[in-house]
């Protein structure tokens, strides 16, 4: 406000020194009629800037009676609204990569969350090679590096569960059972994202679609993303197989009319859901 008076009178100050001038020029005798031109002109002049100063003044109270009404609306009040937003969107976000407990009155708790979840938006977590204690990145690895041993169910052990090696509080990846204690006791809800599984607690988990990366020659290819898949613990121990080649995984949504527990190579890439006790 204090700007645009600033303007309007040094516009004033210019109009009439040029109003003036104009004057001076009217009034010389040889001009007819020029005094009374002048001055008319210096009248109107005077006029419109008084209706300026007017019309602002007019706005200045508009403006403080509409933001008086409204202080939301005021610029430096947005600007610290969106400042607001964005911190708790930042707080909002941090919170969602924070592994919680959730009792949903089965033997075990249920992450919040997928484990690898990180700050980034929408992220859902990582893709991780059973056995594996280290991230890969599924589009650069190798199979050469893979080594799959007769090391029994991974649950906890520390050698080769990566939850229990990462996180801290006894979490670890579930075994078969525990998925399929979970498919039988609990409500699942299909969402576009993914499932809502409600527990006999009435607690609730989401479960997200993730697709996952599967070797087609080379390199690795991210397929069925309308699906979710998730390891379990336990390795699938057959005779005609090579010794631990596969473990069962929990699988939804996509091909998938109800969640199952399927068996799936281990140099396939998938999401892992952790447990405690």
């Amino acid at each position: 406000m204090k700007k645009a008076f600033t303007l309007l009178g040094f516009i004033l100050c210019t109009s009439l020194l040029v109003a003036q001038s104009q004057y001076d020029y009217y009034d010389d005798s040889a001009v007819a009629g020029g005094a009374d031109n002048a001055f008319n002109g210096l009248v109107i002049e005077v006029l419109i800037v008084i209706g300026a100063f007017a019309f602002i003044f007019l706005g200045g109270v508009f403006y403080k009676i509409y933001y008086g009404l409204n202080p939301g609306a005021k610029p430096e009040n947005k600007a610290q609204i969106a400042k607001d937003e964005k911190h708790r969107s930042e707080k909002q976000l941090i919170s969602k990569t924070i592994p919680v407990a959730i009792d949903l009155g089965l033997t075990v708790k249920w992450c919040n969350i997928n484990f690898g979840v990180t700050k980034t938006p929408n992220n859902v977590g990582g893709y991780y090679y059973w056995g594996e204690t280290h991230y890969y990145n599924p589009e650069k690895y190798d199979l050469k590096t893979s080594s799959f041993r007769d090391i029994g169910d991974i649950s906890g052990n520390i050698q080769y569960d990566i939850v229990t090696k990462t996180w801290d509080n006894g979490w670890r990846i579930p075994t078969k059972c525990e998925l399929q204690e979970l498919i039988e006791k609990c409500k699942w809800t299909k969402t576009v994202r993914g499932y809502d599984v409600k527990g006999p607690s009435g607690n609730s988990i989401f479960i997200p679609f993730t697709g996952f990366f599967s070797y087609k020659c080379s390199p690795f290819e991210w397929i069925r993303q309308d699906e979710g898949n998730y390891w379990s613990s336990t390795p699938k121990q057959e005779l005609q197989e090579t010794i631990n080649q596969s473990a069962y995984s929990l699988i939804f949504g996509g091909r998938y009319i109800e969640p199952i527990i399927h068996e799936r190579v281990g140099h396939d890439a998938i999401m892992i859901r952790p447990v405690k006790s």
